[in-house]
Formats: structure tokens, sequence, C-alpha cells
């Protein structure tokens, strides 16, 4: 795994803690409201007898600074609760918060749901295609919410680029999306995601389009870059190694309508290196999640 050794490096998350404005390490949630609480959350599309539910009662929280993986079979609404989350979409039923309730709210009004604009502009959301915008550079994609933020063009591309480096797309500032690979776009799409300053990161798939060895090394450098800013994350894999060495918590959801069949505590040492995922503990833990996965998979087929 890589880790954040060079001046490079350095000065990448040194520029990541200054637009964020938060500490070097990750802090402890202790009785602070959850970041993100869903209760009862539920989803349907269509109406009458054509209506497909995709989630029915899902329940979930995630403290401040946690890293939180959701796993599941393809099709189980990971994705639909990712995007209700972050205001992308509203629940047919139940309520989500992101961020703590406002200090001086009442028990019941924190307890309200909050609007998806309001979500929306509490988080940060990587979605599974890049939506990078053709007509600006890679520099400049990846820039684009440092200058929404107010910072100057030149310091935004600057911030931006030595970020681009990290993530193995340095040499492309001024390449066009159109001229990348996959990977490549999904890249520079995660260093867009990272730079918004957001306490959440809402990440959908964001390694699928890796290849083995720059994914294993995009792992290590975002969970280098987690524990020195504290940023809260929700993840969506299918990867199971990836969400048992990222996560301190899993989340397993059932076939569709997607719900909560199972929540695994991770609690692997951490700083975690690759050679993590061969220790009995994780072979264990790997075994109970694809359990809970095939056992929500026969209890839909009955």
């Amino acid at each position: 795994m890589s880790t954040i050794t060079t001046d490079g490096r350095a000065a990448t998350v040194t520029a990541l803690e200054r637009t964020r404005g938060s500490t070097t390490s990750v802090p402890s949630s202790g009785d602070a409201p959850p970041a993100i609480t869903v209760t009862g959350g539920a989803k349907s599309f269509g109406r009458g007898a054509g209506a497909v539910r995709a989630l029915a009662g899902v329940d979930l929280t995630v403290a401040p600074g946690e890293f939180v993986s959701l796993v599941g079979a393809s099709g189980c609404g990971k994705s639909t609760l990712l995007r209700i989350v972050a205001g992308l979409d509203e629940p047919s039923e139940g309520r989500v918060r992101v961020g703590a309730p406002m200090q001086g709210a009442t028990d019941a009004s924190s307890d309200e749901a909050m609007p998806a604009r309001d979500r929306l502009t509490a988080c940060a959301y990587m979605p599974q295609r890049d939506m990078l915008l053709p007509w600006r550079t890679v520099l400049d994609n990846a820039a684009l919410p440092l200058e929404y933020q107010g910072l100057p063009r030149r310091t935004a591309r600057r911030e931006a680029s030595l970020l681009l480096e990290q993530f193995g797309v340095g040499g492309f500032d001024h390449a066009w999306p159109a001229a990348l690979s996959g990977g490549m776009r999904q890249r520079v799409a995660l260093a867009r995601t990272t730079l918004t300053g957001k306490r959440a990161l809402l990440l959908d798939e964001p390694f699928g389009a890796l290849d083995a060895l720059t994914r294993l090394e995009m792992q290590g450098w975002l969970l280098e870059v987690w524990t020195r800013l504290g940023v809260t994350v929700l993840l969506v894999t299918h990867d199971l190694d990836e969400a048992l060495y990222l996560s301190d918590r899993v989340y397993v959801m059932s076939a569709r309508p997607g719900w909560i069949v199972d929540e695994v505590a991770v609690a692997l040492p951490r700083p975690r290196g690759e050679e993590i995922v061969t220790t009995p503990e994780f072979a264990r833990l790997k075994g109970r999640l694809l359990a809970a996965i095939r056992g929500a998979g026969r209890r839909e087929e009955r």
C-alpha cells in the first residue's frame, strides 16, 4: 500500500486540510449525533401493479469520522440508497439525515426528515459514472470544486494538479476527458470528489474501473487521507475484500427490496496493510459477509 511520505503527497494532504479546515486525526465520535442516519428508508418506483419496490425499511447510521461500506447482490438497492442519502432522490417512506441537527434544535425537530436539497449540500457524492465535463480539461474538471468555493483559478488548479499526480493521472492535466481510459476518468472523478471539502463522502464503486494493482494503491491512499482528515465515508462496493480492508463496519443488504440483513463490525487493527487480507480474522469476517449475502438470496428465492 502507498504511504504519504513524499513531498508531493504531503503537500496534497496539506491542501486538503486547508480546504476542509479539519484536524489531522480521525475524531472520536463519542456521544456526538450520527453523521448519516437512515430510519425506515423505503423506495418504490412506479405506481399500481407495475410498481417496483427497491428498498424496504432500511435502518443505518454512520458516526462522524467513520468509514462504513454497503455490500449486497447486484440490484439490491445499494446505489439507490446512496442517491437518497446524497439528496438526489427522496425516499418513499422513512427519514434521512446527513450531518448533526443544528445547535438548539429540539428533540422533535432533530428527528425530522432532512429535505433533499439540504442533504445535497451536506455531502459529496461520486456516482459509478465519472460525470466529467467534456468541455473542461482534466485539470479544470478536478479543480471545479475549489473554484466553486472561491479559490483563485490559479490556486485551485495548482492544488488540483498535486492531487491528480497522486491519483496516477499526472501529466494529463491538459488532456480532454475523451482521451482518457475508463480507469483514468474514475481517478479524476475521485480527485474532484475529494476536493469538494465536504465532511461526508458518498462513494459508489469508486475503484470498480481500475486494474487490480492500481485499485490496491488507491485503497491505501484513500485510507491515509481518510485517517488524516477525519471525514465520514459511506462506500458502496461489490468487493468484500475492499469493504473489510477499508471499513469500520459493513452493512449487508438483502436482495430487492433491499433492507439490512447484517451489520458486521470490522475490529481489525489500524493502520492496515495489504497483508491483513491473509489473516484468519479477515477470512472469518469475509465468511460472515458471504453467509449473510447467500442467506438473503435464499430467503428471496423462497
